[in-house]
């Protein structure tokens, strides 16, 4: 059974789609591929320091804040200290 939906969509509507564990995330900072992410300053991603919760990882750059970028979804505990 599926969920009911109010929502219409007609041919050429623009779609977002929620792949499992994968979403889209505004940039509080640049951010490199790879990086592990935190929550920031107004809910943007910024790269994960010491102490800090991860809850992403970066799946492409931002070269400055306000870009959105795509990010796998975790929950990766708090980064240790180097």
């Amino acid at each position: 059974m599926l969920p009911e939906c109010d929502d219409k969509v007609a041919v050429g509507d623009d779609l977002d789609v929620q792949i499992k564990d994968i979403g889209a995330w505004t940039a509080g900072a640049a951010v490199a591929y790879g990086d592990e992410l935190a929550v920031g300053a107004g809910g943007k991603a910024v790269k994960a320091t010491a102490k800090s919760f991860i809850v992403g990882i970066a799946l492409e750059e931002a070269t400055k804040a306000g870009q959105r970028i795509a990010v796998q979804i975790v929950k990766a505990g708090y980064k240790p200290a180097e």
